[in-house]
């Protein structure tokens, strides 16, 4: 029991207050947008940086 005898649990991750129960999904989410991200971007063989691909 925390706080004002409300019962909840908090993400270790990303600190959110969850019911009893409840599933955070902070770490999909990260790993969706890290993947939106890294899909926007490729390194260029010859110069070894990364470059936006624009399509």
């Amino acid at each position: 029991m925390k706080g004002n005898g409300m019962y909840y649990n908090e993400c270790q991750l990303c600190g959110a207050y969850l019911d009893p129960g409840e599933h955070c999904d902070c770490e999909e989410e990260r790993q969706r947008q890290t993947a939106r991200i890294m899909a926007m971007v490729r390194e260029n063989k010859e110069s070894h940086q990364m470059e936006l691909v624009l399509n």
